[in-house]
């Protein structure tokens, strides 16, 4: 499978319903985290992903791989 951009990224979080968040660091490079709640087949709220990465792309894919790991 071929790395996301990170449009293609976007999309598929928006989708899930995540949130993205840049954390400015010093020297000037950047990391993103991805914040997102899995739906649950259970009554009440579903797990809380958060997930990191260099790139948006990076943590999109850290986040997608939570999610697909919540509905094993």
């Amino acid at each position: 499978m071929r790395p996301w951009t990170d449009e293609e990224a976007l999309t598929w979080m928006r989708t899930a319903g995540g949130q993205l968040h840049r954390r400015p660091e010093p020297c000037g490079s950047s990391s993103f985290a991805v914040l997102l709640r899995s739906p649950s087949d259970r009554p009440g709220p579903g797990r809380l992903i958060l997930a990191f990465g260099a790139t948006i792309a990076e943590a999109v894919e850290a986040a997608r791989t939570g999610w697909e790991e919540v509905w094993r």
